[in-house]
């Protein structure tokens, strides 16, 4: 039976170092191939990681022929060290939780850039993406909305580049490659980013010809991807009674 628990505990923490170390190509491989929800693709291989510490902590009360003190010990260092290093390898991020922004008001949109939209389609409903040509983040979080394009090819979904003219757009598509995403230049650039407050990337829902709700870069987790793959669920309907 030792043998069997010394197995056991081995197979476990070679697991969690395999998930530790490749949790977010699990994360991507769940969002973009088995299509669950972006919270809980983020969520598996953490829930996985405490499964098999928990499979081995059991192993070494079961299994091994020690001192209940010394059973204990040795669970404990096994929670914290297979805990602690995949926490060290996979640090947490308070934004990628959030999912909380601001309900627009009519007075808060800008029609320039909305009648830029409904003018390239007329029954817009779906995220925008503001950016910055040269922002770093705002062509990384671009990858995300090629894996929304990817997941809903019904959503709408466009970026608008704030910048000094036109040719902002190529510099922005530069870096982010090709895309069936739309990108347009702000017709006002001024106002769209008093739109966005000045934080880039900032995220606006469009509804019913009106943006009805802002996340500003920090506050555009996986849970507000999930949102927006609902329609808003109920918040839209609720903000337009």
């Amino acid at each position: 039976m030792k043998i069997v628990g010394q197995l056991t505990i081995l197979i476990c923490l070679l697991a969690v170092g395999c998930v530790t170390f490749w949790s977010e190509a699990i994360t991507l491989h769940a969002i973009d191939v088995w299509r669950f929800g972006w919270l809980f693709s983020y969520l598996l291989p953490r829930v996985v990681v405490l499964i098999l510490c928990v499979f081995s902590s059991g192993a070494v009360f079961l299994f091994l022929q020690l001192p209940k003190l010394g059973k204990a010990v040795l669970s404990f260092l096994v929670l914290a060290l297979s805990v602690g290093g995949y926490l060290l390898v996979n640090p947490p991020y308070i934004n990628d939780w959030t999912r909380t922004g601001t309900a627009l008001a009519a007075d808060d949109n800008n029609t320039d850039a909305v009648d830029m939209l409904v003018d390239h389609n007329p029954n817009y409903n779906g995220l925008v993406m503001l950016v910055l040509p040269d922002c770093p983040y705002c062509i990384e979080q671009f990858e995300t909305l090629k894996r929304l394009s990817a997941r809903n090819p019904e959503l709408n979904l466009s970026a608008v580049v704030v910048g000094r003219n036109s040719s902002d757009v190529e510099v922005f598509q530069a870096h982010v490659g090709p895309s069936e995403i739309p990108v347009f230049f702000a017709p006002n650039s001024m106002a769209v980013a008093k739109l966005s407050q000045g934080r880039f990337p900032s995220f606006l829902y469009l509804k019913g010809g009106a943006f009805v709700y802002r996340w500003s870069n920090a506050q555009f987790g996986f849970p507000a991807l999930d949102m927006v793959e609902d329609g808003m669920g109920q918040l839209t309907t609720n903000l337009k009674d």
